[in-house]
């Protein structure tokens, strides 16, 4: 059973060391020594404020590791009072002069002399109120050669004294023996006489609250000469006058100074407030933690020689000749050592005559220039040296310091150092370097500065394949994609049909960026530690295509994409209503396929391109009454173009109209130009012998107020200058471009000219060929046709088969050949060398008769719809 109990004392005892050594920061103790003689120093959260004897104040941020000073008054500091005030440092000098700082940057604020008075010599100590406002100070006066001490409060937001207490006073004043706030009451330990003997027994402590309507006592109760100290609403305090070798103890309440416990005590050296508790170190080194009933339980034993010591909640730091102790504790189990810091003295070596804290920051003064700091390290700074076996540098080798989800990165100089700033902790170091072997190992990051070298053995290092595909939300591949990844290797990658891309990477951290026209890009981390794939999902970008349908009519928008394949979505636009569809990025022919009979309908844009940052795009559709005898005009165009061309057919059949390339660089939107009119496209090339005998035809179609002609090469050879001398030569008056929109593939137009009639976005004639180009050909190889019996098949009007026509044709062209002797084709040649700039290839006679294809003059009913004639 004894065992047993042990046992479990043990392992309670471990676990409470390990809470402890878990929980504390990281402590580091660093020593300075300072050229003039330090007269105070204030620790305040993770900063050290420290006066000179010179005038200077120094600000030295533990936590920022950086340090400012200022010279705040040249002729020197006698400092009895710094006090730390949220964005304001107050320093009392003994001369009276108050000095209120900036407590950041160190640029005095103001400054006030608490000297007013001929008799007062120098002020000895100084307190200050919580909120910084009011200032106590124990001013030294003389009187008849003898020296007093005078109590004053000053309101600093005021810069005047607001109360004042000596000798004179109805409530006589000799001498002050401390000076201390709690809120906003000060309690002072007083004597209303000379008489030094007496202070053993008459001395008070005294409570006035002071406030913005005047400084009153509140409380007064005498205690004789007392060691004590002000807590959160009580007074420790321990008479000096021993009885048989005890001293009367007492906790007194604020601010009514009521007894709440009293009982005699060892001797004590030190009291520190804790909350509603408090330690005290008596003079033989025993430690206790006690209560306001004073019930005290001894938890620790320390050196009071040659030491002093300093407390926080959970921390006690002792501060020796040669060395600086830090424990950790609860106050009642015996403390762990969690740091032990020799110093390491330049010389002569210092006693430590005075200490101070705050919750973070522990500082000791040595002698008269020295301090030593113990303060939680925010952050280290690590020298690492790469070297190989031979001590020779290793430049540009990656160092990865790893610990848990953080990770610091940094490439080796010429010299072969890196550097990193990390936070403390244990990590793991990873150095990688190619033609080399991995180098890895543990870092306990525990001190301010860290130094050290390593080796790496000259060994192919570890490489792995890193495959990534990228692809869209269905799975389809992504071509085009640029894959940047940038780690221990750098790299930029472009992704192929298949949207795959592989590369063989030194092992380590890295982090890949994926970006590709009409997507969002995407950025991830991964660890390369052996081959791996990626499969990277990008989603497209979307906008909002909003139509506004007119007031008149419903109707249907076909939206077809035209940078990739993918099924038209058809859209019903109510009428007066608002329709949003949600469409990926890319670029889009929009139709209108579906109107009233009575109503003739056109889109106020055909085509539409995402850009970036287009998220909402509207298209307007307008409507309008078809006029009385629109009809009758489309019927009589129509009837000219049947007139003039071998073959024409009335069809329905809805075409995309979008913007066409002028020959002058200028662009046409087909749509936004036949608007309420009739639009007529002529699709030729500037070789093509029968298109010039529809010219006269053009002409006069374009001069009517109803139409819009267009004449639209489909001949890659048809350069500018070739058109713009076509145009001149022809003198043609409409627009000549290019076949931006495919209109030809539109209407399987493979023989030319080839005439279509467009109205309202609905191809409803297609004309192919020019009849007097065959009138002519007739005419001129007549008696050559009559005198072979050829029969006469070409009559006007009459409808052939295409094979007829092609063997009709070659029958002509070897009848040409003939008529022409045996210089005809020499005379070609000149006349094909005299061509004008525009020429291209040259078609045979009847060449626009001339198909690839023996369906030519057949257009299928699939693509144009049912045919008339």
């Amino acid at each position: 059973m004894v065992r047993q109990v042990i046992l479990v004392l043990l392992l309670l005892a471990a676990l409470y060391v390990a809470q402890h050594m878990f929980s504390t920061p990281v402590y580091s103790y660093e020593i300075r020594s300072f050229g003039a003689p330090v007269e105070a120093f204030l620790p305040a959260g993770s900063k050290a404020y420290i006066s000179f004897s010179n005038g200077s104040l120094a600000l030295i941020d533990f936590n920022a590791g950086s340090t400012i000073s200022r010279v705040i008054k040249p002729i020197g500091l006698d400092v009895v009072g710094m006090f730390y005030n949220a964005s304001t440092l107050v320093i009392v000098d003994s001369s009276g002069t108050v000095i209120v700082i900036n407590s950041s940057t160190l640029e005095p604020l103001y400054s006030l002399s608490a000297i007013a008075k001929s008799d007062e010599v120098y002020v000895s100590r100084a307190s200050l109120s919580q909120d910084g406002r009011f200032l106590a100070l124990d001013i030294v006066y003389t009187v008849k050669s003898a020296k007093l001490d005078r109590l004053v409060v000053i309101d600093l937001s005021r810069r005047n004294r607001v109360f004042e207490r000596d000798v004179n006073s109805n409530d006589v004043l000799c001498k002050i023996f401390s000076l201390d706030f709690y809120q906003r009451y000060l309690v002072v330990e007083t004597i209303d006489t000379l008489c030094e003997l007496c202070q053993l027994t008459d001395n008070k402590i005294e409570v006035y609250s002071v406030t913005a309507s005047g400084v009153v006592k509140v409380a007064s109760l005498q205690t004789g000469l007392t060691t004590k100290a002000v807590g959160a609403g009580y007074v420790v305090a321990q008479r000096v006058k021993d009885d048989g070798g005890q001293h009367e103890t007492f906790v007194l309440s604020l601010p009514d100074l009521r007894i709440l416990a009293d009982r005699g005590m060892q001797p004590i050296a030190q009291i520190v407030p804790l909350g509603s508790n408090f330690v005290v170190v008596f003079w033989d080194g025993t430690t206790s933690l006690c209560d306001a009933s004073l019930r005290c339980t001894n938890f620790f034993s320390i050196p009071t020689k040659r030491s002093v010591r300093v407390f926080s909640q959970n921390l006690i730091a002792i501060f020796t000749v040669s060395d600086v102790l830090l424990y950790a504790t609860d106050y009642r189990n015996p403390p762990v050592l969690i740091g032990r810091y020799q110093i390491d003295w330049p010389s002569l070596s210092w006693d430590p005559v005075e200490s101070r804290n705050s919750e973070q920051l522990f500082i000791a003064k040595y002698g008269n220039n020295y301090l030593v700091f113990l303060y939680p390290l925010a952050r280290s700074t690590v020298y690492i040296r790469v070297v190989d076996r031979d001590g020779a540098q290793i430049s540009d080798a990656n160092v990865n310091i790893v610990s848990g989800g953080s990770s610091y990165s940094t490439l080796t100089n010429s010299t072969g150092w890196a550097k990193l700033i990390v936070p403390p902790g244990n990590y793991t170091v990873e150095v990688l370097k190619q033609g080399y072997s991995e180098n890895k190992f543990s870092l306990t990051v525990n001190q301010p500065t860290i130094v050290f070298e390593t080796r790496m053995d000259r060994e192919r290092p570890k490489r792995f394949l890193l495959v990534v595909r990228v692809v869209g939300e269905r799975g389809e591949p992504i071509p085009g994609a640029r894959v940047s990844i940038s780690g221990s290797e750098a790299y930029e990658l472009t992704t192929p049909a298949s949207g795959e891309v592989s590369i063989d990477l030194l092992k380590g951290n890295y982090s890949l960026r994926v970006q590709a026209p009409l997507y969002i890009s995407q950025s991830l981390n991964f660890s390369l530690e052996q081959n791996r794939n990626l499969t990277v999902t990008l989603k497209r970008e979307t906008f909002n295509l909003t139509l506004l349908s007119p007031r008149e009519t419903s109707l249907k928008v076909k939206i077809s994409r035209i940078d990739s394949p993918s099924s038209p979505v058809v859209v019903g636009v109510e009428q007066g209503l608002v329709k949003t569809v949600k469409l990926e990025a890319g670029s889009y022919q929009m139709s209108i396929v579906e109107t009233p009979g009575n109503y003739t309908c056109r889109l106020n844009a055909s085509t539409i391109v995402w850009r970036t940052g287009l998220d909402n795009l509207v298209v307007r559709v307008e409507c309008s009454l078809i006029k009385t005898g629109e009809e009758a005009h489309l019927a009589e165009i129509l009837a000219r173009i049947g007139n003039e061309t071998l073959v024409s057919r009335r069809v329905s059949k809805s075409v995309s109209l979008g913007s066409i390339t002028l020959y002058n660089g200028q662009q046409l939107d087909l749509a936004e130009a036949s608007w309420n009119k009739i639009l007529v496209i002529e699709l030729f090339y500037t070789q093509c012998t029968g298109c010039k005998y529809l010219i006269p035809l053009l002409k006069r179609l374009s001069e009517r107020n109803d139409t819009v002609v267009v004449s639209i090469t489909v001949s890659q050879t048809d350069t500018p200058d070739i058109l713009k001398r076509y145009s001149l030569d022809n003198n043609i008056t409409w627009p000549i471009g290019y076949d931006d929109v495919r209109i030809a593939s539109q209407v399987n137009a493979t023989s030319f000219p080839t005439v279509l009639v467009i109205k309202d976005g609905s191809l409803v004639l297609v004309g192919i060929g020019a009849k007097k180009e065959l009138e002519e050909a007739q005419n001129k190889y007549a008696s050559l046709l009559n005198s072979t019996g050829l029969p006469s098949i070409l009559t006007a009007g009459r409808v052939v088969a295409p094979e007829t026509l092609i063997i009709t044709g070659l029958f002509l062209l070897v009848l040409s050949i003939i008529a022409g002797g045996g210089n005809a084709g020499e005379k070609r040649q000149e006349k094909e060398a005299g061509l004008s700039p525009y020429t291209g290839n040259i078609r045979p006679l009847s060449s626009s008769l001339r198909s690839d294809n023996t369906q030519a003059l057949r257009l299928a009913d699939e693509v144009l719809g049912e045919t008339t004639f």
